[in-house]
């Protein structure tokens, strides 16, 4: 008898291992969405998976590179019956699939945005671990980032409200870079331009009609938390904009701190790395703070090779004038 479940095992044992050896042949299309908001570090990636054969252990690559984890939120098939899956490392997972057609999986790859400066921020989204098998991905990001996408691959670029739109369009692998509101990205071209035949929009952004039934209840509020954070966003910098006067800089604590540590550096400006150890606030106020500076031209953010200079104007330096003769920030 033990003989008998030994073989039985055996024989269980290497059809999953044929089956996760073959997985991509279970699969006939992947739609990928990605929202990605560098301020507040999260990114959420929904992967919509059509299947040719229901019933397998599919092991699936992480395809925004750089992740120290993945945290899976979801996967159901088109019913809304939640499957089993588990996290093997930051870059691979699997889910159990029985009796289905296609496959909903929401995962959040953690701490996978790379800080090239004070203000920009950069994320790798690797298509080429599936080949041709990704029929669309499209990445979200807040308007108030200018992108940058580097790549050998096709790609697309519009805003959809408070949202930019990134469409990548072949299976390559692909860099976002994003240029916080208040600096301005480079004005060289990406290394190969947009695409220049237009493609009808499938609906949804690409996904199809078929797919959006396998949508369940969570992943519809998982994606209007992410909506409302963008809104939250959108408002509050057109809340920002709204004018700065002297006495909003000497009530505000961090912004009179920018404009005295600017000051004491003198005409050639603070590098805004340095004025960050200075401070010792989070990078996001302070980001806030320049934006707002900046919009109001108290100061200006010059780019000078990898490194971002803030620099007093006219109106900055009376504020800083006014704050040295009350003996400083303090």
């Amino acid at each position: 008898m033990r003989q008998l479940l030994a073989v039985v095992l055996l024989a269980l044992l290497a059809f999953i291992g044929c089956v996760k050896s073959t997985y991509l042949q279970q699969v006939s299309g992947i739609y990928i969405g990605i929202t990605a908001d560098p301020e507040v570090n999260l990114i959420v990636v929904n992967m919509y998976v059509s299947l040719a054969y229901g019933n397998a252990i599919l092991v699936l690559s992480n395809v925004v590179e750089g992740a120290e984890k993945l945290y899976i939120l979801n996967a159901v098939n088109e019913r809304g019956a939640v499957l089993p899956f588990n996290a093997i490392n930051a870059t691979t997972f699997e889910v159990m699939v029985s009796d289905a057609n296609t496959l909903n999986i929401t995962y959040i790859p953690l701490n996978a945005f790379e800080e090239l400066g004070y203000g920009i921020y950069s994320i790798t989204v690797n298509l080429e671990l599936y080949g041709g098998v990704v029929k669309n991905c499209i990445i979200r990001i807040p308007s108030d980032y200018e992108p940058l996408v580097t790549s050998v691959g096709r790609y697309s670029i519009s805003k959809v409200n408070d949202v930019i739109e990134i469409q990548l369009l072949d299976p390559q692998s692909y860099s976002i870079i994003m240029f916080s509101g208040f600096i301005e990205p480079p004005t060289t071209p990406p290394s190969t331009p947009p695409p220049t035949t237009e493609t009808q929009a499938a609906p949804l952004g690409g996904i199809p009609l078929e797919l959006i039934a396998g949508l369940t209840a969570g992943t519809a509020a998982i994606a209007l938390i992410v909506l409302y954070l963008f809104k939250r966003r959108a408002h509050k910098d057109a809340v920002s904009i709204e004018e700065v006067s002297p006495r909003d800089i000497m009530s505000d604590d961090v912004m009179k701190d920018i404009i005295y540590a600017v000051g004491r550096a003198g005409e050639n400006g603070l590098p805004q790395v340095k004025l960050v150890k200075l401070l010792e606030k989070p990078k996001s106020t302070i980001s806030r703070k320049l934006k707002r500076l900046s919009e109001n031209n108290y100061i200006v953010i010059e780019r000078s090779g990898k490194i971002n200079i803030v620099k007093l104007t006219n109106k900055g330096w009376s504020i800083y004038k006014s704050l040295s003769s009350k003996g400083g920030a303090e």
